[in-house]
């Protein structure tokens, strides 16, 4: 599956190159076997998952991917364009882009017949070769070093010389610019007018393809959160938004106190509470998705913010301690969890965040005449001024 509407937007420019056509073709034909699977799904699934099948199924019109399919296959020649690397048209598609195409290919053994013809007329000359030259016309090319074997009556008119190659014309290449023309050219011209025309044809259904290449993105992207949740252990977090538990995997009971600094048996019993109103962020054995990935040892930490107004953390250690690590994966989790993906940890609740806020790294250029202090204060203002009670606020080191 490539990425439709940049290709279509490619399209709309007039840039368009074979490789657009060949992945159109590869990405249609994907589309339409990824649908035959989604069908068979939304037979077999239930509840909440049918409902999202049928809602991605109802998105994309499959009369218009099949005609989209058809109209490139009835046109393009994909895999001729694939090997030779530039568009090739379909044969059968256009008699008279057929008929250019034989004469075309009829100019190449004229060209070499030509070739050999006055090479016979020139025995002091070694190589001769016959080339066309589009807008210019047919040409016998001899090395200018040959020069002094060209006489008076040889019968060739010198036209140009290029790169110490004498162009040359005779009658036989003047009858060739007569009967055969510009054929090369005439091909050309042909094939962009067909591009044309096949180009607007796929333009007027930009709304639905795009509305089928979200819709099946979505889908990509939901098959390859389930995959990590599955290879990676993650599980099902409990979304908090306005007291209520979105997501639960186990029934919530209250509790009837919360403290932030609580002990991991106090965590467990916490992460099965009923949480207020307020942004909350509670993970037990958290870690971070890609650090454990690059080390022997992960060793998980648990996360307890906002319980009973403790909104914020510092965090204090030894260098290499995993500080940052810790900071990151609390951003990280947050932002899995908003965008629907399971999460790195044995059990969660999040609350709704409406901004993720860094100052992590400092970035200085001497286009900017500003101290890293003065940048690190210039970035926490701009925090400060954004955010909201139910923002996230990550911060690393602000130096003085």
């Amino acid at each position: 599956m490539q990425d439709t509407p940049q290709v279509l937007l490619r399209i709309k420019k007039v840039q368009s190159s074979y490789r657009d056509w060949v992945s159109l073709s590869s990405t249609f034909e994907g589309a339409w076997s990824a649908l035959d699977h989604l069908r068979v799904l939304h037979s077999r699934a239930t509840g909440s998952s049918q409902k999202w099948l049928e809602g991605i199924i109802g998105r994309c019109d499959l009369q218009v991917l099949h005609k989209c399919y058809h109209i490139i296959a009835k046109t393009i020649d994909v895999d001729l364009s694939r090997h030779s690397k530039q568009t090739c048209i379909l044969e059968g598609c256009n008699q008279e882009l057929d008929s250019l195409r034989a004469k075309w290919d009829d100019v190449e053994s004229l060209l070499e017949g030509a070739a050999r013809r006055t090479l016979d007329d020139l025995p002091n000359i070694a190589t001769v070769r016959a080339e066309f030259i589009a807008h210019i016309g047919y040409h016998i090319v001899v090395d200018a070093a040959n020069k002094q074997y060209l006489g008076v009556d040889c019968g060739l008119e010198l036209m140009f010389i290029q790169d110490k190659m004498m162009y040359m014309k005779n009658d036989l290449m003047r009858r060739y610019d007569a009967e055969v023309g510009d054929v090369p050219s005439q091909y050309h011209d042909l094939v962009k007018a067909i591009l044309r025309e096949l180009e607007n044809e796929l333009l007027g259904f930009e709304l639905e393809l795009n509305a089928l290449s979200t819709a099946l993105f979505e889908v990509d992207a939901s098959i390859a959160l389930a995959r990590v949740a599955v290879e990676y252990d993650f599980v099902r977090p409990k979304v908090m938004r306005q007291g209520r538990c979105f997501h639960c995997v186990l029934p919530l009971t209250q509790t009837s106190e919360i403290h932030f600094h609580t002990s991991r048996k106090r965590l467990v019993a916490l992460l099965c509470a009923q949480m207020v109103e307020s942004p909350v962020i509670l993970v037990k054995d958290g870690r971070h998705p890609l650090q454990q990935l690059v080390v022997d040892t992960f060793i998980p930490n648990d996360i307890a913010l906002g319980a009973h107004g403790a909104s914020a953390a510092v965090i204090t250690g030894p260098n290499f301690s995993g500080k940052s690590v810790y900071l990151k994966m609390v951003g990280v989790l947050v932002f899995l969890a908003h965008v629907g993906s399971f999460l790195p940890c044995d059990d969660a609740i999040i609350g709704i965040c409406d901004r993720i806020f860094t100052r992590i790294e400092s970035v200085e250029s001497c286009t900017v005449p500003q101290s890293t202090f003065t940048i690190d204060v210039n970035q926490m203002a701009t925090m400060l001024r954004r955010c909201s009670n139910k923002s996230l606020l990550l911060v690393d080191e602000v130096r003085s």
